[in-house]
Order: structure tokens, then sequence, then C-alpha cells
């Protein structure tokens, strides 16, 4: 009495025998046929005829058209024949039966057995013992949840597989993590504006948000204003010569603020802002400012990081701005960060930006001179934080005669050395 796989084999024998499929005795080695026994063309031509069919659909109808004498258990075949060509196979029903047992034979012995991508056809890797189609890829988002590496598609195998914070490695698929890892953990891990509040970065709201020395403003921690020393810029007046009413302005030439260091200021003081706009008046004190220099030297403390517009109203007859080592020593009228002359009626605005580090304290110099024809006197100088907040003009603020931080000394005095 046969045993029960011998019967099997006997069956799907006589079942594709009988239909036209097997040309030659199956193997008694092997439940699969020899190349030169079963072909694809045979296993269309049985379809055609169990089924009545007057025609394959046209992806079926190409495959066997260009795979006609290719033995079923080739390499480059068995992809589509175990994929494709199945799939179509079974959505027949019972007519497809013998052809079934034939692709389904083959199928789990040979396309379910790869252990390498060199047992798989061309265009294809083994992937938990399947040959696969290779999906080329530039992009993980290609891959539909796998990852792209060497420009194809496959499974990850770990958490940096999948290149982002919110996902994790779970089963050969990248999907979102179920932990997001916090945004921050301290104020550092954020912006210079905000601050680290319940592992999120977001704006303070009270002053005991921000660090030591800090204050809250605007939804940003700033920096104290200093209290060293005394509020707003230095200033020091002295008279021109007298040839300078006969000079030609603009340009005014002959001015040079670096004449009067070395001698004594006939009046000095101290001021919030750096507008001159009265010729019997300067901050305060009844001084004529015709045919006049005045110098100012303050150092700003940059309450926030960014760009700080400096703007210029009229200028009569010049005005000139240092900022940075320069404004503390070695200033002249040639290495000036602004230069400002006089423009005739109605003249401009003109702006400057530059690029200032929160917690950083600037030395900032102004010179301003009028060349004397009794007429009007004109400077103005605004100076804007990132936010849009002019620092200049307020009661103390981020200006002070002196570094509180010790970064620089003192401005050395004018006079004789």
């Amino acid at each position: 009495m046969m045993d029960k796989i011998s019967l099997f084999r006997a069956n799907i024998f006589v079942a594709l025998t009988v239909h036209g499929v097997l040309a030659q005795e199956l193997q008694p080695r092997s439940a699969l046929y020899t190349r030169n026994t079963l072909v694809l063309g045979k296993i269309c031509k049985s379809l055609r005829h169990d089924c009545d069919l007057d025609h394959l659909p046209p992806d079926i109808e190409k495959l066997c058209s260009q795979s006609c004498e290719t033995p079923i258990d080739d390499k480059e075949l068995k992809g589509n024949l175990c994929d494709v060509f199945k799939k179509y196979i079974d959505s027949l029903g019972e007519c497809a039966n013998s052809a079934h047992i034939v692709v389904e034979m083959q199928c789990k012995e040979t396309c379910g057995g790869c252990s390498k991508d060199g047992d798989c056809g061309k265009n294809q890797v083994c992937e938990n013992h399947m040959c696969k189609a290779i999906v080329s890829c530039q992009h993980n988002r290609e891959c539909n949840g796998q990852v792209c590496k060497d420009n194809r598609c496959q499974a990850c195998t770990a958490n940096p597989d999948c290149g982002g914070d919110n996902l994790e490695c779970a089963q050969g698929l990248c999907v979102p993590t179920t932990n997001p890892p916090p945004e921050c953990t301290k104020n550092s891990d954020c912006k210079t504006t905000q601050i680290c509040k319940d592992q999120k970065c977001s704006p303070c709201s009270i002053d005991s948000d921000c660090g030591v020395d800090q204050l809250c403003g605007d939804g940003e921690c700033k920096p104290k204003p200093p209290t060293c020393g005394q509020p707003g810029f230095e200033w020091a007046q002295w008279r021109g010569p007298p040839t300078w009413s006969t000079v030609k302005s603009p340009p005014f030439a002959e001015y040079d603020p670096t004449s009067f260091t070395s001698q004594k200021p006939e009046h000095e003081g101290r001021t919030n802002s750096l507008l001159i706009n009265d010729p019997k008046s300067l901050y305060g004190q009844p001084l004529n400012t015709n045919l006049a220099c005045v110098i100012h030297q303050g150092f700003l403390l940059a309450p926030e990081t960014g760009n700080y517009t400096f703007t210029f109203g009229q200028a009569d007859d010049i005005a000139l701005v240092w900022l940075g080592q320069n404004a503390y020593s070695g200033w002249n009228r040639a290495n000036a960060d602004i230069e400002r002359t006089y423009i005739p009626p109605p003249g401009d605005e003109t702006t400057t930006v530059r690029h200032l580090e929160k917690g950083t304290y600037y030395p900032v110099r102004v010179a301003w001179g009028d060349k004397g024809e009794g007429g009007s006197v004109a400077l103005s100088v605004k100076i804007t934080a990132p936010n849009g907040t002019e620092l200049t003009g307020q009661d103390g603020g981020y200006f002070r005669t002196e570094a509180c931080d010790g970064s620089y000394g003192k401005f050395p005095a004018y006079g004789p050395s």
C-alpha cells in the first residue's frame, strides 16, 4: 500500500497529465519537476483549457508570453510566479486546482526557502526566507515604514535606523515612539529667548522663571540692568578752533576729535540720550553749542542676542560712532564704524545694524562737531534692541559709565597725561 506522500504525488501526476500540463514523469528524488519537465507556458495553457478562458489579464498574459519556455523553478521567474501569478490562480477557484497544486508546491519549496539574496532572481532580495522584488528608494519616507539603505527599502533593525527622535523600530518597521523624548531638560536646550518649563521650550512669564541676574520682559529672559558706576553716557565738551567757521561742510574734513583728548574739557556731564538740538543748551546746561566738539562714551550691556539698529537723524555738522574695542582705545576718524555728515533739509534718517550677544558689554563712543556759524545744531542717535525697544533716552537702562563684569577698565580720562 502506498504511503501518504507517494499517494499525494501520484494524484498530482494524474491531475496534471489529464490536463496536458505534465509531459514527462515526476522525478522520484524530488517533489519538484526537473527543469526540462514543466515550463510556465504549459501551466498557462492548462488554465485556458480548464477554466475556459478566452483572455488572461494583461499582466498574466504578458508573463505567460515572455516566460513561455521558462521552467517554473527558474530563479528569475519564481518571484512573479509566487506573487502575481499565484494570486491569479487562487482567484480562479476549482477549475485551476491542477495548476494551483503545482505552483503552491513550487512556492513552498523554492520561493519560501531562500537563505540569502543569491538564492533569488535578478532584482530580488531574500527577506524572511522569501524572495521579494527590490524597491529602489532615496528616502525613508518612500519605504512605507521600512528604511532606505543602499537605495533599497529594508526592514529596520534598531531605533537609530529610523533617523528620527520620535520614531522607534518595532518588528522591522519604524513607528512613532510611545514615549517621545522631552523637548528640553534645561534652559540651554532652548533658544536664547526661551526657557525650559515642564520639559518644553516656552516664553518666561515671571522673573523667577529666569536665571540669576535676569528679568522676564516681553516673554524673554534678559540680563538685569547693570548697577555699577553711573547710568548713561559720560560727555565732554570743548570749543572748536575759529578756523572751522570757514571750512566746507560737508565733508568737514578738518574735524578731528582726537585732537581734543589731550586737552582738559571745558564742560563735562552725563546723559541718557544722544540728542543735541539747542545752540544755547547742552544736556540741561546753559552752554553755547555752536563751534563745539562733544564726545560721548559709555558701555552697553546687550539685553538680548540679535541685530541692534543705530538710527541717525540730522547731523549738523558731523557725527562719528565707534562700537567695540575701537570705541575703548585707538579710536580715530578713519576707523569709525559710522560717519554721518550734514545733509541739507529735509535730510533723511540713516540706519546701521550691528549683531550683539546677550550679556556682553560693548564700549560705545559718539563724537559730534559743529563748525560754528551761529545757526542751528543737530545730533540725533537712537540705539534700538532687536525687539524694537529703544535703549537710548531711558533712565539708567543698559548703558553704564563702566563695564560691571570687569571686561573693560574705566575709560581713560581726558586732558594732559
